[in-house]
């Protein structure tokens, strides 16, 4: 069969749809994603590397790691402090005798909090910058994943171009020996030639484009901005099942940092509030009285706030929800049109095994072939993207 080996080559390496890695849910992803990936012969730029990379090498997930770890090792000396205090009163040696001083209600009152409110209240900020460290490493997945589809987006444009100009080489070599031959006009003939340049022009611009998206890609994962990669691949399958918009709001409404937070902050001031109501005469006190009042008040704040952050929750998860439910509906609308162009290109490389249609029509119909392959691929992986965004709206598996 004569095929230009180029195209035949780049048919035969993809099938329908180009066969991938498979998606594993991102969590399990990256906590199973072996490091010999990194060490592989094959110079293949998968999804799998990419977010390994993003997570091991970011300098910015770097300085979350260290803060996390300083406000974990203030915790854990908070509560080790908090064993030694003595909330009644304190013991001093004078002249060799040993003096027991009571405290009052007001300075127990203190001590108390010191003792018990203290540790949580540190608990509290670790726990917060531990929750900034995984959305900002969400954030930044999102972020990757865009530069990573137009990385794809301009490598195969790359390849396309070197396949279109392959067809419009051999195109205007065919019309310069027609020409010669006096069986077209020399107007066809530079007809040809300016198409030929044309698809010229094309690659390079489509060259000069993949050399600017790989340099911000490698620049965002603090690599060589001028390490390249021999091919690039999308997925093949939908990155996790889409359910319901139910259960997406009650993952979120039990999961989410913010409410999370906001839950445990009112939780503190709740405590406080035991702490002082064990000492009703530290009220006579003018100073803790007004302490006391203005407690209350940030109570009933911190429970507005609380309902606040569920309404705002519940806008945020619906429009995820929304541009996820129509990105899974254009994913499987295209694969029906895939499939209807799989059986054209088959039907057409019949025809031209018969002899019934040119090389070129041929390598013109593969061409539009791989283009639309591309396509299906592109909006796969978007789709991919604000499934995992959803997800991560939800704060499904970040408990």
């Amino acid at each position: 069969m004569r095929k230009s080996s180029k195209i035949s080559d780049d048919i035969k390496r993809r099938p329908d749809v180009k066969k991938s890695i498979a998606v594993l849910i991102f969590t399990a992803l990256i906590i199973s994603t072996p490091s010999c990936l990194l060490a592989e012969s094959e110079n293949v730029l998968t999804w799998q590397k990419a977010s390994l990379w993003l997570n091991r090498d970011s300098n910015v997930l770097k300085d979350l790691a260290e803060a996390e770890k300083n406000s974990k090792k203030q915790y854990e000396e908070a509560k080790e402090n908090a064993k030694t205090i003595d909330t009644r009163g304190r013991t001093v040696y004078i002249l060799g005798q040993e003096i027991r001083i009571a405290f009052d209600d007001t300075t127990q009152m203190f001590m108390t909090q010191q003792k018990e409110l203290f540790p949580e209240q540190m608990r509290y900020y670790w726990n917060m910058t531990q929750d900034s460290k995984r959305r900002t490493s969400n954030s930044l997945t999102i972020s990757l994943r865009n530069m990573y589809l137009g990385l794809y987006s301009a490598h195969n444009d790359v390849r396309i171009k070197e396949l279109k100009y392959e067809v419009a080489e051999n195109l205007h070599n065919q019309n310069q020996l027609k020409l010669e031959k006096g069986m077209i006009t020399e107007i066809e003939a530079l007809e040809s030639e300016y198409a030929l340049e044309k698809a010229r022009a094309e690659l390079a611009a489509a060259r000069r484009n993949r050399e600017n998206m790989l340099r911000s890609f490698n620049h965002f994962l603090c690599r060589d901005i001028h390490t390249d990669y021999d091919d690039i691949r999308l997925e093949s399958q939908l990155y996790t099942i889409f359910r319901d918009y139910d259960y997406y709001l009650g993952r979120a409404l039990v999961n989410r940092a913010e409410i999370k937070q906001a839950e445990k902050q009112l939780a503190l001031l709740e405590q406080k509030k035991r702490i002082m109501d064990r000492f009703p005469l530290s009220m006579n006190t003018v100073s803790v009285r007004k302490d006391y009042n203005n407690l209350l008040l940030d109570m009933e704040i911190q429970e507005a706030r609380l309902e606040q952050a569920k309404l705002d929750i519940e806008v945020e998860v619906k429009e995820a929800y929304i541009e996820a439910a129509a990105a899974v509906k254009n994913t499987e609308n295209m694969k029906k049109l895939l499939d209807l162009q799989k059986s054209n290109i088959d039907k057409i490389r019949r025809l031209y095994e018969k002899g019934l249609v040119s090389k070129t029509v041929l390598d013109q119909s593969e061409i539009g072939y791989l283009e639309f392959c591309s396509s299906y691929d592109l909006t796969l992986f978007d789709c991919n993207t604000k499934l995992m965004k959803l997800v991560y709206v939800s704060g499904i598996g970040m408990a």
